[in-house]
């Protein structure tokens, strides 16, 4: 009853699943309408796929927060090229400025304790799409050319899959060297005390996280699927991989871990990467522009 009176210009509905919400909207009160589709196609199995393209007849102008994603929907003849707009994610500066007075040795420190060790950090819901178990899969090799090293999950937890990663870990006798922990409000200082990012997502329309990482000069590897290589460039702010070759996976997280001077420029190429690409800044002035030119 309240939004009866309500007639706005543009409502803006947030990823595939807030569709729910905005459908019954839609239909009683026919408002214009923007979905912001932060879900690759690939995410979706075939047999899928129809029902999902089926929601966008309920929506007049798309935002992708990634622009090779979006070329990927745009193969769909459901979606209108002249309607569809590309606005990348920005993150929460405020915090990273915050977070960035401190050094990242006392970071480490508060978080960590004083072992001498090479933490990475994989961050995100723990789930198949997000390819934890590769990293799992690999630990012996990566132990083997970093015996310090140590894997840090963060995030909330798929309960089936992480049973399935304890298993694999008991099974290789490498639980020691991965800690599971649950979501928590301070993920950005766990990426900013880290001494490396892992991505190995499966699907990924563009991940914050990466950007988190960019922001707070901590080094990134992470697979090369999706939106991802819109963010860093494999070798100059980033070392990014195929998931047909694990390898360099395991070879990236050594150059970051033996070579400084390496580790320094992917690091700060990143970190300048963000500030001239994926500001707020930038992403305010676009949402303007979008906003404008409709």
């Amino acid at each position: 009853n309240k939004l009866k009176n309500i007639s706005p210009r543009m409502s803006f509905v947030n990823s595939m699943g807030s569709h729910s919400l905005w459908k019954p909207i839609k239909e009683k009160y026919n408002w214009s309408g923007t979905l912001i589709v932060r879900e690759s196609p690939d995410l979706y199995k075939s047999s899928s796929i129809e029902s999902i393209l089926n929601r966008f007849n309920y929506y007049d102008y798309f935002i992708f927060v990634s622009d090779l994603v979006r070329k990927k929907w745009l193969k769909f003849s459901e979606i209108d090229a002249a309607k569809s707009f590309y606005i990348p994610n920005c993150v929460w500066e405020e915090r990273v400025k915050k977070i960035s007075q401190n050094s990242k040795s006392n970071a480490q420190k508060k978080l960590f304790g004083n072992d001498d060790q090479f933490i990475a950090i994989c961050t995100g819901e723990v789930k198949y799409r997000k390819g934890q178990d590769l990293i799992i899969e690999n630990l012996k090799l990566i132990c083997k050319v970093i015996p310090n090293f140590k894997l840090l999950i963060l995030g909330r937890q798929n309960q089936s899959f992480v049973i399935e990663l304890k298993s694999s870990l008991k099974k290789l006798d490498l639980e020691k060297k991965v800690e599971f922990i649950s979501h928590q409000p301070n993920a950005m200082e766990y990426i900013y005390a880290a001494d490396a990012l892992l991505q190995p997502s499966r699907s990924e329309a563009l991940p914050r996280t990466i950007l988190e990482a960019m922001a707070l000069k901590t080094p990134i590897i992470a697979s090369d699927v999706d939106g991802i290589p819109e963010l860093v460039e494999d070798n100059t702010s980033a070392i990014l991989f195929s998931l047909s070759n694990i390898d360099k996976m395991i070879e990236g997280i050594h150059s970051v871990y033996s070579n400084e001077s390496f580790r320094a420029k992917i690091t700060e190429n990143a970190h300048k990467r963000y500030w001239d690409y994926f500001s707020r800044e930038n992403h305010i002035k676009k949402y303007s522009d979008f906003i404008n030119q409709i």
